[in-house]
């Protein structure tokens, strides 16, 4: 429930915009101007095809990502699998030496054997 003020300046304010009368070469203009501008928009932006292959650069970054995801699975599984040794080891393993002794080394694994070939991971996927 509005004031009668509110209804009173109400009335004033649409009978005013009514009395605005726009010139129809300037309204024609705007909306030609409009269509252009709309046009130019979907001629530079175009609406992308379903059934389009994806670019080149789209496929390159797919499988950039793809080595990237299997060399981060095999990192995290040699983690996994060290941090599992390490803890079942823990319990067996001899206290470390006195300050001053010096451990040999349990064994030696020669260069390159057992190891897994170096893969340089992209960047990470965000």
């Amino acid at each position: 429930m509005a004031s009668p003020g509110y209804h009173q300046a109400l009335a004033a304010h649409q009978a005013a915009w009514a009395d605005r009368h726009v010139d129809p070469s300037i309204a024609a203009a705007i909306e030609s101007h409009t269509r252009a501008l709309r046009e130019a928009s979907r001629h530079a932006f175009p609406e992308p095809d379903p059934s389009d292959q994806p670019s080149r650069i789209e496929t390159a970054r797919a499988q950039r990502r793809r080595a990237s995801n299997a060399t981060h699975a095999l990192a995290q599984r040699g983690a996994r699998a060290e941090r599992a040794q390490r803890d079942n080891t823990t319990a067996d393993a001899p206290q470390s030496p006195a300050c001053g002794e010096r451990r040999e080394p349990a064994e030696t694994i020669p260069a390159g054997v057992g190891s897994t070939p170096r893969i340089r991971p992209g960047p990470r996927p965000r």
